[in-house]
């Protein structure tokens, strides 16, 4: 799991260059905040 969010971490920065890419990465990260949460 760990390695899993290190890699959306990695996206979610490299994402921000994009604009298409930004809001699929906070999809994302939103996604996975969501189940770490439980």
């Amino acid at each position: 799991m760990t390695s899993k969010g290190a890699k959306e971490t990695l996206v979610s920065r490299l994402g921000f260059k994009s604009s298409s890419s930004v809001s699929k990465a906070e999809a994302e990260l939103e996604k996975v905040r969501k189940e770490n949460a439980h």
